[in-house]
C-alpha cells in the first residue's frame, strides 16, 4: 500500500524506477511485487550464503528456505526482463559481522550462490555498526576490520566478477549510524516527562507522582518550557498548515 502511494500520480508521484522495496525474503511477496508495483526495484537482505548461517543471523529465515528465496529472486528478475528488457538487476544487501559471515571462505560461498545471476545482482556490503549495550541486554556482534572488508569484496569483484560496493559509514561517532540509533546517557535518569505535559497546565507535585505499582515513580518535574508553550504550539500549527497547502497543490 505504501509503495502504491509513493508512485501514485495524484499523491507523491515518484518515478517507480526511483523507488526500492527492501525485503528480508518474503517469498510470496517477492513473486508478486512486479505485478503489484511495476518498475519498482527490489533489494534483498541476504546476509548469508547458506540456510544455517542465515537462520543464526535472521531467525525468521526459517520460514523461507534459501533455495525458495533464490527461486523467487530468479522469478522476479524473469518478470522484469519480460516487461522491461535486459539490464534488470536486484540489490543484494549483506551485513558484515566479524567472525560470523565476513571470512573469505564465506565470500566464496556467496559468490558461487550468486554466480548464476552475475549480471543481474549488485552486492552492497554493509559493515556492522556496534550498538550501545552497556548492560549486555542485547546480543551484539563485532564490526569487521578494514582488512576483512577489503578481502571479502576482492573475492566477489575481482575473483568472480560480481559487482560489489561497500556502504559508507556516517554518524557512528554520535551513535547515529545505520542500526545504531539509541540514546546514550552518562547516568540513568530517575524520572521522565511526557511530552504532552509540556503543553498542558502546570500540575501540582502530587499530580506529577505516579503511585501505582506497575508504573515507574517520577520525581516532581519543573516544566521549563511552559513559558514558551504558545510559541511552540503556533510554530507547530504553522508548519502543519504549510505542509497541508503543499500537499493540496500537489494533488490539484
Amino acid at each position: 500500500a505504501a509503495g502504491k502511494v509513493l508512485v501514485d500520480v495524484k499523491r507523491f508521484n515518484l518515478s517507480p524506477g526511483r523507488v526500492t522495496v527492501s525485503t528480508v525474503g518474503v517469498v510470496n511477496r517477492m513473486k508478486s511485487i512486479h505485478a503489484d508495483l511495476p518498475g519498482v526495484s527490489l533489494a534483498l537482505s541476504l546476509h548469508a550464503p547458506s540456510q544455517d548461517l542465515r537462520q543464526k543471523i535472521i531467525p525468521t529465515a526459517k520460514a523461507y528456505p534459501l533455495h525458495k528465496l533464490m527461486g523467487a529472486l530468479k522469478e522476479h528478475l524473469r518478470q522484469r526482463e519480460k516487461s522491461f528488457g535486459h539490464n534488470q538487476f536486484v540489490m543484494i544487501e549483506y551485513i558484515l559481522l566479524s567472525g560470523v559471515n565476513d571470512m573469505e571462505n564465506v565470500a566464496e560461498e556467496l559468490a558461487k550462490l550468486l554466480l548464476p545471476l552475475q549480471q543481474q545482482v549488485k552486492v552492497n556490503l554493509i559493515p556492522y555498526n556496534p550498538i550501545f549495550n552497556p548492560q549486555g541486554l542485547a546480543q551484539t556482534f563485532e564490526a569487521p576490520s578494514e582488512e576483512s572488508i577489503k578481502a571479502f569484496k576482492s573475492v566477489l569483484s575481482k575473483k568472480y566478477g560480481i559487482f560489489c560496493t561497500v556502504r559508507t559509514e556516517m554518524g557512528q561517532d554520535v551513535n547515529g549510524a545505520c542500526g545504531q540509533l539509541a540514546c546514550v546517557a552518562k547516568a540513568k535518569p530517575d524520572y521522565s516527562e511526557d511530552i504532552e505535559d509540556m503543553f498542558s497546565p502546570k500540575k501540582s507535585k502530587s499530580q506529577l507522582r505516579l503511585t501505582t505499582k506497575k508504573q515507574r515513580r517520577h520525581k516532581p518535574v519543573h516544566l521549563k518550557f511552559m513559558d514558551n508553550r504558545l510559541l511552540l504550539s503556533g510554530v507547530a500549527v504553522a508548519a502543519f498548515l504549510s505542509l497541508t497547502a503543499i500537499y493540496v497543490r500537489r494533488v490539484l
